[in-house]
């Protein structure tokens, strides 16, 4: 399984299905499953301002370093009717859940995560 690194509480949003498109510069032809890591480095973006400008409430604890939830990657898209996009590559997400927090290391783009990793997020997600 694929796995993709994303800043808290943007990874927070994808893993509770509040967040449909992810951002990013580049685009990606992967379609399926990806387990969403939550950075170790936060959002510069204040969450007030993104409370404010969603009208969603961010928890005040969100774990770092590690998986959070599981979704699947549906499509990429240069324009969305989704509050969420910004571009200039949106990828579209369905099916998000979250898991229970496995630490792990994340890295730049979408790689694959290990069969141990797969396995006890797919179990969380199942629970």
């Amino acid at each position: 399984m694929r796995i993709l690194t994303v800043r808290q509480p943007w990874a927070y949003l994808l893993a509770a299905g509040i967040k449909d498109v992810e951002n990013r510069s580049w685009r990606t032809a992967y379609r399926g499953r990806v387990l969403i890591l939550a950075s170790r480095k936060p959002s510069t973006t204040p969450h007030a301002v993104i409370e404010q400008r969603y009208g969603v409430v961010i928890p005040n604890e969100l774990p770092a370093g590690g998986i959070v939830g599981i979704a699947k990657i549906v499509g990429c898209v240069q324009r969305s009717n989704s509050p969420w996009f910004e571009g200039p590559w949106g990828w579209r997400f369905s099916e998000a859940r979250a898991v229970a927090f496995i630490p792990c290391k994340g890295s730049l783009r979408l790689n694959t995560a290990s069969k141990e990793i797969t396995r006890r997020a797919i179990l969380s997600a199942r629970n």
